[in-house]
């Protein structure tokens, strides 16, 4: 959106306030992020706040200065003399906005803060686990990280449980009161890009407001939906699959989204290229190459609670392959064997996040036994895998 729809309210060295009035009850106090730095063609956050017809107050720094107080308490004031009160308001931001929506949540007594990959601090003496930001830090910051009184209720911090820089500031931030997080699996850094447009905020606005006791469980399936149709989220879960060598797991997701996804061709074709790129193993070469799947197991695992032996492993005292007297079934066919899932993954199934595809998993001849109840299982050059059609699920 041009910054002529937004008109300037407050500036210095360190940031300018865009401010943009609607006839709607809800204000949006907006915090850019240290990649969006102010001069820019648009005002941040503008493709997804546009959508929902809100006031908008938008912070923009003019340098990565992660919003100084020094600079931020006589914005706010400013901020205050042209909107008035407002019966509902809430603060986003994401990295460096997101830990601004929460350092001044209260300051702006805003109602709810929703705030997308934060850090607690840049202070290399306070997070020694994160040094992608201590560039940034100067002396003049000292004393900026965030305090429990700096949040008084209903703060929700979205993040990537896999980014361990993020999980790191999100540990400390959870031990406030009042601050819930919200995990987003495979969106990495970028949580917001990945899954807040118009729609999809205006329904986290609602789902905030009604201040129900699962808000959060509520805004945790809100944004598992979303991602569905996020090209970020798809591109970060096909590159953590090729960096952990699941090469049948990538081409598994790439066939599944080309029936289930709604990314572009264009969009889809930047995925194959990850593929392309990394280094494959013979076998899987050779199968991408004659342009098909490896092929499936003819019965394959599903991955839940139960018992009796595993195919292609015998029993002590049994040939290999013949079923024993406490799989075979009544009618001499062996049972599937069923083992416990992952915890947390619903319906018995190591699933993919995809509307249409699950896996089954069966050791080749010969591998090593799946362990029953095992935490977790990895998908690798002894396992074969197939796609099983999942139950019918709303999504």
């Amino acid at each position: 959106m041009p910054l002529t729809r937004y008109r300037a309210i407050h500036e210095d060295d360190e940031l300018i306030v865009f401010l943009k009035t609607t006839d709607s009850d809800v204000t949006i106090f907006a915090f850019n992020n240290h990649g969006t730095i102010y001069p820019t063609p648009q005002v941040w956050g503008t493709d997804f706040i546009e959508k929902t017809g809100f006031n908008a107050v938008v912070f923009m720094a003019k340098k990565r200065n992660w919003f100084p107080a020094c600079a931020m308490f006589p914005a706010i004031a400013v901020v205050q003399r042209h909107l008035g009160a407002t019966p509902f308001s809430f603060a986003l931001g994401n990295s460096m906005g997101g830990y601004a929506a929460l350092k001044y949540k209260k300051a702006l007594n805003a109602d709810a803060c929703l705030s997308f990959n934060p850090q607690y601090t840049i202070d290399p003496a306070g997070c020694s686990f994160d040094g992608r930001f201590s560039s940034y830090w100067t002396p003049d910051m000292a004393g900026m990280d965030i305090a429990a009184n700096d949040i008084d209720r209903h703060a929700f911090v979205f993040y990537d449980p896999g980014d361990p820089q993020d999980s790191g500031h999100v540990r400390i931030l959870s031990t406030m009161p009042g601050v819930h997080r919200i995990p987003v699996f495979h969106t990495g850094h970028v949580t917001l890009r990945s899954v807040v447009r118009g729609r999809t905020l205006s329904d986290i606005v609602d789902a905030v407001r009604t201040n129900s006791a699962d808000v959060a469980a509520q805004l945790h399936l809100l944004l598992r939906r979303s991602r569905k149709s996020s090209f970020d989220y798809y591109h970060n879960l096909a590159n953590e699959l090729l960096a952990r060598h699941h090469g049948r797991m990538f081409l598994l997701l790439v066939d599944a989204m080309e029936r289930h996804s709604q990314l572009k061709p264009a969009q889809m074709e930047r995925i194959r290229e990850l593929g392309r790129e990394t280094p494959r193993p013979p076998a899987l070469a050779e199968a991408e190459a004659a342009g098909r799947l490896p092929e499936p197991p003819a019965s394959p695992v599903v991955l839940g609670r139960g018992s009796g032996a595993q195919p292609g492993h015998a029993a002590p005292g049994q040939t290999a392959g013949a079923p024993s007297s406490r799989s075979r079934g009544a009618d001499g066919p062996a049972p599937v064997r069923r083992f416990r899932p992952r915890r947390g993954i619903p319906g018995g199934c190591v699933r993919l996040g995809l509307a249409g595809a699950s896996l089954g998993l069966r050791p080749q001849e010969g591998s090593r036994q799946l362990r029953p109840g095992a935490p977790r299982i990895l998908l690798r050059e002894r396992f074969t895998a197939s796609v099983i059609p999942p139950p019918r699920i709303a999504l």
